[in-house]
């Protein structure tokens, strides 16, 4: 004989069921949202991260700026970081040496005691006494160097000196986003990517700079150094009177 067993009515399956598939859908949720909120949370970490090497690369260049180019910042030829069309420029030296043989106004080729380093596309200096003037290399064969244009004055091999610069020029355009870095006459490297706003401030007053990057994955945040470039600033010193 059957027994009247107690069991689940169709409304309360039915409602079982709702509860479970709201917990389930609710799960789901969380889930996701925890999802997007990692990888919203790692995508501003590799942001930061890259954008802190970058900073960081270009500090290490404006700490360079004007090392051994007192000569050529205290006779105003020129300047230690400079804004081009281009970009900002920081310089500074990478060797001096002397001339193997006099240089006279009016030519291309001059001869240098060593001519190691020395290669197309970079700046040089010349400075004697109380005269200077910048030059760029044409081309370089050894100690023999030859100018893109002809020297507007002499200088003489005992008392001259020729200074190489090391010129770090940071080109970006809204166009691709790409922040590069050119040194001398080589051709840019992509630095960083991404980027939807780059700027560079100088105030030679104060000798800072400014630098700062907006990337295109964090657009409301910028990324930002303030930095004093010692080198500079002890170039200033030596120029004073």
């Amino acid at each position: 004989m059957l027994k009247n067993r107690p069991g689940l009515t169709i409304f309360e399956t039915l409602l079982s069921l709702v509860l479970f598939t709201g917990v389930i859908l609710g799960g789901f949720d969380f889930f996701s949202r925890a999802r997007r909120m990692f990888f919203r949370l790692r995508t501003a970490q590799d942001t930061g991260e890259r954008v802190q090497s970058a900073l960081d690369k270009i500090r290490l260049d404006i700490l360079e700026t004007g090392r051994g180019l007192s000569d050529l910042l205290r006779l105003e030829i020129l300047k230690a970081i400079e804004q081009t069309a281009d970009g900002p420029v920081f310089r500074s030296s990478e060797q001096s040496v002397s001339l193997a043989l006099d240089a006279t106004a009016g030519s291309f080729v001059i001869r240098v005691a060593d001519g190691e380093g020395f290669s197309a596309g970079q700046e040089i200096g010349f400075v004697e006494r109380s005269k200077a003037e910048i030059g760029v290399i044409h081309s370089a064969d050894g100690p023999e160097i030859t100018l893109d244009a002809p020297l507007q004055g002499n200088f003489t091999a005992s008392a001259a000196t020729v200074v190489l610069i090391h010129r770090v020029v940071y080109l970006w355009t809204s166009g691709d986003g790409v922040l590069r870095r050119k040194v001398n006459g080589a051709s840019p490297q992509p630095l960083l990517e991404e980027v939807t706003a780059f700027r560079c401030e100088y105030d030679e007053s104060a000798n800072l700079a400014r630098i700062g990057i907006r990337p295109a994955t964090d657009p409301e945040n910028e990324y930002a150094i303030t930095t004093f470039p010692k080198n500079a600033a002890l170039a200033r010193a030596a120029r004073r009177p």
